[in-house]
């Protein structure tokens, strides 16, 4: 069975915490607070960038849980319609940065009933994460992706 990726509270919901779930038999949830996505969104705004606010902040969540998991197969969940192909080049420069092997990442609806949702739910719930992103952390990685 491939890991599946889900995430709950979406990161452009900036009043909120976001979680992001990684499950296959374990289950590795990574989060990112509401401050830290509001500093996000602001820095994007400034840049006018907006979009790239919610895809490079939820990039960096997945790949964490990707590294975290050594996870060699991963689907997705469809939460950016039309954007997966900028998701999935945003992780593999992170996977770059860190020397990580590019595993097979695909995109798909994985269902309310899949190990990641019901993961991502109950960590958002009890408010608990395996790994917890700052707004400085996902802008180390943006910087480093824009150097010339």
């Amino acid at each position: 069975m491939k890991y599946q990726i889900d995430q709950s509270i979406k990161i452009e919901n900036t009043n909120k915490t976001s979680y992001v779930c990684l499950a296959n038999g374990k289950i590795i949830v990574v989060s990112i607070k509401a401050k830290d996505k509001k500093e996000l969104k602001l820095y994007f705004r400034e840049l006018e960038k907006p979009l790239i606010f919610k895809l490079f902040t939820f990039s960096v969540l997945c790949a964490q849980v990707i590294i975290q998991a050594k996870a060699g197969a991963i689907i997705i969940d469809t939460e950016y319609i039309g954007h997966e192909r900028q998701i999935k080049s945003f992780i593999f420069q992170i996977f770059k940065m860190e020397d990580f092997k590019e595993p097979v990442i695909g995109f798909m609806q994985i269902g309310k009933k899949s190990p990641a949702h019901l993961g991502a739910y109950t960590a958002l719930m009890r408010k608990k994460s395996d790994i917890k992103i700052t707004s400085s952390e996902v802008l180390k990685y943006y910087e480093r992706t824009n150097k010339k």
